[in-house]
């Protein structure tokens, strides 16, 4: 077997094909409209602190089917969880190892993690001509709706490479096979990606291929990272379905910053399960997402009748101080939080003050907390007017809660309390009855009313008889009395 000699240029990818003998099975990707391929996916990656698992269901519907090509619609996701091995990470002679970059696996949302649907066009040789959507996985594993397009022979071969440059910015992507680069976007760096297949076990339906694969990306600069990826694994491929059938591979992500370096070994495994494997999952999904909505619904029934029958009641005083301590706190998400929890409060007139304190949070300087109070507020406002207005004609002024201090103490004066003179050697108890020109007239607790000249009061006491002389209603001299 030797090279055909003659380099093929296609998509920014350099195509080096190897001949085989004439009698080597055509390899051709198929999936019909309506056809449903499902996957069984999990991916454990091994850092020196932690171990990472991905496990979770994939499903390709055929939509459009035509010439050496076709249309797909994925769905599906992986689910992650992650065990603690040991604490830190240590690199090459004892010194720290090079922190995860974002792209990696943290700092970032990725797609394949949630559940997605993308549609993706892909050419009978498993070279992807379009994708909308991402469901891009961490650990520069590319998009997990491209993962089961292995690169095949555009003829019969039963060796066969592919190869190409890395430019990777923003708007390019790797555009053949299921290396890191595939489905990423990242800023430009450069590099070289290769992979090799050969075919070592056809049993006609199945078609089992040894694939290997390389990845070297220098760093971008001092401050970054580089990269290299070596592995091996096994593919194989339904000549049947003309659909990939499964993979195992492992490789070794090797991140290199400042001479040390922290290796990353990974599995990769996907296999395609039954249909009815599928849909029964699905059922069992659906069923599950059923179930906890309804029992949402119950919650919020519930919630919202607890809400109605604490509408306009007196809130206990332990939740009261409870929500008064979350407004004021100095944490804003507290706050913003706490807000939330009452948009469906109506106040009782004694609980006025935490209305009053969600009115004073509309001038907060965190837009979150501005917004939530601003809203609740609106709707608080009319309770609150109507309340004060409501409190003003059937309370005195000493217990409304809307008095204004001046009000207040006039109520508290007509209340018994403790007069006493300008010396301080005299006090008495009473209660304001009138003023009589220059005296104020004040009653006892027996009932005897007393005639005292506003001067010989106490400075204090003078101007409470000052504040009530001021808020002392007009009165008209009837000229029949």
């Amino acid at each position: 077997m030797t090279l055909s000699g003659v380099p093929v240029q296609s998509a920014g990818l350099l195509l080096f094909v190897l001949t085989a003998s004439a009698n080597a099975a055509e390899l051709k990707y198929e999936i019909k409209p309506q056809q449903v391929v499902p996957y069984r996916v999990k991916i454990t990656t091994k850092t020196p602190s932690s171990e990472e698992t991905m496990t979770g269901l994939i499903a390709f519907t055929g939509k459009d089917a035509g010439e050496k090509q076709f249309t797909v619609t994925y769905v599906g996701h992986l689910s992650q969880s992650t065990r603690t091995q040991s604490r830190g990470s240590r690199g090459r002679a004892g010194f720290p190892g090079p922190p995860m970059p974002s792209f990696f696996g943290r700092g970032v949302s990725f797609g394949g993690l949630s559940r997605t649907t993308n549609t993706v066009v892909v050419g009978e040789h498993g070279n992807i001509l379009s994708l909308t959507g991402q469901s891009q996985l961490p650990w520069l594993l590319g998009n997990l709706s491209l993962m089961p397009f292995e690169a095949l022979p555009k003829t019969g071969q039963t060796e066969w490479q592919v190869g190409s440059g890395i430019s990777v910015t923003e708007e390019e992507e790797s555009p053949f096979f299921g290396g890191p680069f595939r489905g990423n976007t990242r800023t430009k760096v450069g590099g070289k990606e290769s992979a090799e297949y050969k075919i070592v076990k056809d049993e006609g339906t199945l078609v089992t291929i040894q694939k290997t694969y390389h990845l070297t990306s220098p760093a971008a600069g001092k401050d970054d990272e580089a990269t290299e990826i070596n592995g091996t694994g096994t593919f194989v491929f339904n000549t049947e379905l003309n659909c990939s059938e499964s993979l195992e591979m492992k490789q070794t992500l090797v991140i290199s910053k400042e001479g040390s370096n922290i290796s990353v070994p990974m599995t990769i495994a996907w296999h395609r399960i039954p249909q009815e494997e599928w849909e029964a999952e699905e059922t069992k999904r659906n069923d599950m997402i059923a179930k906890a909505q309804q029992e949402n619904a119950e919650r919020q029934a519930k919630a919202d009748a607890a809400a109605k029958e604490a509408e306009g009641k007196k809130l206990d005083p332990k939740k009261k101080e409870e929500i008064m301590r979350d407004l004021n706190a100095k944490h804003w998400p507290d706050v913003a939080s706490r807000l939330r929890s009452l948009k469906r409060f109506v106040p009782h007139p004694d609980d006025f003050d935490v209305a009053l304190r969600i009115k004073e949070l509309q001038t907060h300087n965190v837009l979150s907390v501005y917004k939530e109070a601003r809203d609740l507020w609106i709707k608080l406002d009319p309770i609150v007017e109507a309340g004060r207005k409501e409190a003003a004609m059937t309370k005195s002024d000493g217990d409304n809660p809307f008095a204004t201090p001046d009000e207040k103490l006039a109520a508290d004066a007509q209340a018994m309390r403790e007069w006493s003179d300008a010396t301080g050697s005299f006090k008495v108890e009473a209660a304001f009855v009138k003023f009589d020109g220059d005296n104020i007239v004040l009653k006892r607790k027996d009932g005897k009313e007393l005639n005292v000249p506003i001067n010989r009061l106490s400075e204090a006491d003078q101007k409470v008889a000052a504040t009530l002389k001021k808020n002392a209603p007009t009165k008209t001299e009837n000229p029949f009395e």
